[in-house]
């Protein structure tokens, strides 16, 4: 473990967070230094295959040691944001022991892959999704046992935004297994640590439970508001909220015709009957109208504000730049 790969490598024999001299940029500098896992990578990349671990210690080898390091993590208010397959280590050369890898060297969630974060901070810029909540790591958990018990990523080579748009047609759970045949014994773990609502997802205490044999209630998705009139936007049919909003996101020049023609407010209050919604959609672009200064800025100020009422769970969109409030500094 070192400070620097060249010349002025200094060795450090204590584990864990020092201010050093680093004489290359003629200042001091923050080094983490970590036990070394002896038995490497559980998975060398997201594109990698690994070798199965067998059903009946899938359990003891791989869940059981990641719940318990959250569960200290939580207790501490601590997110890791950095659970992903090629982030998990042997603690020894036999490969019996699975700990977590580094969580503090990057911004949060800068590294994670699509696939491990939940629909929300996925939409964000990697810089901006901030430092996320325990029900992030859950679902990274999720994400990553799924991967490990196939044995490969399922999703790999698809884009990004594919993937997203099949998470909200069909489910996180549905989207990461597709034709996948999953062991039987995970299936309840699984469907729980990827629900897409936050508030319904497993943590470690339904996880402890399930290790011991309890069979918990199955958990229904929360159906979206559907409207019996489809909205047409883009050159297809919306009937829900959500992936309307992110279909605007994606032709955002588009997306300002509808806002500013009356096309949204009318669907939202005739088609969802969501009055409050509509009422709030008309009064964004009014005050945007009377703001000063933003004149030039005005379009893409009100469709921004558009999109954070239609899906406010959704990180702040505006062109090119998706954060959470917590994200905005490191962004930018």
């Amino acid at each position: 473990f070192f400070s620097s790969r060249r010349r002025h490598t200094r060795y450090i024999s204590v584990t864990g967070v020092q201010t050093c001299a680093l004489p290359i940029s003629e200042r001091k500098c923050t080094i983490v230094i970590y036990h070394r896992p002896l038995g490497g990578r559980v998975m060398e990349s997201m594109s990698a295959t690994v070798k199965r671990i067998p059903d009946h210690q899938f359990a003891r080898t791989v869940i059981k040691p990641i719940a318990d390091g959250l569960v200290e993590l939580a207790a501490k208010g601590i997110a890791h944001r950095a659970i992903r397959p090629d982030n998990l280590y042997y603690v020894d050369e036999a490969r019996t022991r699975i700990v977590l890898g580094d969580c503090v060297t990057s911004v949060p969630a800068h590294d994670q892959p699509v696939i491990c974060e939940p629909i929300e901070s996925g939409q964000a810029l990697p810089t901006g999704r901030g430092g996320g909540t325990y029900a992030d790591d859950m679902y990274a958990f999720g994400a990553t046992l799924l991967i490990l018990a196939i044995g490969r990523n399922p999703l790999h080579g698809v884009p990004d935004h594919e993937i997203t748009k099949r998470k909200i047609q069909v489910g996180s759970y549905a989207t990461l297994v597709g034709d996948e045949r999953m062991p039987v014994s995970l299936i309840e773990c699984l469907r729980g640590l990827l629900i897409d609502d936050a508030e319904q997802r497993w943590a470690a205490g339904n996880i402890d439970l399930w290790l011991n044999g309890k069979r918990l209630t199955p958990i229904q998705a929360r159906a979206e508001p559907q409207s019996q009139r489809p909205i047409r936007f883009a050159d297809q049919e919306f009937h829900s909220i959500r992936p309307l909003s992110i279909a605007m996101y994606q032709n955002w020049d588009k997306a300002k015709e509808i806002i500013n023609d009356g096309t949204l407010e009318i669907w939202v209050r005739r088609g969802l009957e969501l009055s409050d919604l509509a009422d709030a959609i008309s009064s964004a672009i009014k005050s945007v109208g009377a703001m000063p200064g933003t004149k030039n800025d005005a379009d893409d100020i009100i469709t921004a504000r558009v999109l954070m009422l239609l899906d406010p769970r959704m990180p702040i969109r505006y062109r090119d730049f998706r954060v959470y409030p917590e994200g905005f500094g490191q962004s930018l």
